[in-house]
């Protein structure tokens, strides 16, 4: 039925040679960065993938993340058919709607860094963060969060045994405990101050959907499949909304990709740096195909 190209939401390791690919590939990234910097009043052009830079500064992180996002995904273009639908992972929603056409380059820089900076001030005085952990089934994730009345919830299902919780970090951090202790292959704190996708950022979701403004957002010229309704989005408006719910709700990114696989999709474009895409997918059970955007430019050169 077509492609789907899917974009990754933070990156957790770069592969060291990104910026040259891009480079090799006509693109001004040294330009590129300092408009990028001048336009959300953070400084990147000392970024460097060798060194990894702010793997650990989850704003700088989730911008560069949509810069390399956006660009594997204009590199694509031409070279290949139009994609049938475009999905982001969690706050890879940003780049999936500028490849959809619902807003140009530019506004999803603004929408991404006014989001976080209005959510960091919002938790500023709490203590919050999100942990991922791997070898346990939802219900043994459960099972320990209820135990002991733990103040955190599942926020994402990657797979059957792989999820991310948020939560206040001191349950968190108790979590990890019990979670290694009971055979969970690894459980790690991750960069994050901001409890995504779950019903704490509900207390924020007025600001939120004060921040965005319908004269941001087009009508896609591709449709955006939502990882929460698991239907497609064509209207601005619609898009608008989806960003404060996927902020704010729960996310089954397995369930997502075995809905479409149903459907009768089986083409899949992980486009974004790292390969974190890619290992997810190898335990989503189902008859597809998934390659990096880097191989489509790679092999059309």
């Amino acid at each position: 039925m077509g492609r789907v190209f899917l974009f990754p939401a933070f990156t957790l390791k770069y592969k060291g040679n990104e910026l040259l690919f891009l480079k090799q590939n006509g693109i001004d990234t040294d330009k590129e960065l300092h408009l990028l910097s001048d336009l959300c009043q953070i400084d990147l052009s000392c970024f460097d993938t060798e060194r990894c830079s702010f793997l650990e500064t989850p704003l700088e992180n989730q911008l560069l993340t949509y810069f390399f996002s956006c660009r594997y995904y204009d590199l694509t273009m031409g070279k290949i058919p139009d994609p049938s639908v475009t999905t982001g992972m969690s706050m890879g929603i940003y780049a999936a709607l500028y490849a959809g056409g619902f807003f140009p380059f530019q506004t999803g820089a603004h929408i991404i860094k006014e989001v976080y900076n209005a959510l960091a001030i919002h938790f500023q005085k709490d203590s919050y963060s999100m942990l991922s952990v791997i070898g346990l089934d939802e219900n043994e994730v459960q099972q320990i969060i209820n135990s002991k009345h733990l103040n955190c919830s599942v926020a994402v299902a990657n797979g059957v045994h792989s999820y991310i919780i948020s939560g206040a970090l001191s349950d968190l951090n108790e979590f990890k405990l019990i979670a290694l202790n009971k055979g969970a292959i690894s459980a790690k704190l991750m960069p994050s101050t901001i409890p995504f996708h779950t019903t704490y950022v509900k207390s924020a979701e007025n600001k939120l959907h004060a921040l965005l403004k319908t004269d941001h957002f087009s009508n896609g010229r591709l449709p955006y499949f939502s990882p929460l309704s698991k239907s497609f989005i064509y209207e601005g408006r619609h898009a608008m909304k989806e960003i404060v719910d996927n902020i704010t709700h729960k996310i089954y990114w397995h369930s997502l990709m075995e809905t479409l696989i149903k459907h009768g999709y089986n083409d899949f474009v992980a486009c974004g740096p790292g390969d974190s895409l890619k290992r997810i997918a190898a335990f989503i059970p189902g008859d597809f195909n998934m390659i990096h955007a880097r191989q489509i430019i790679s092999d059309c050169i």
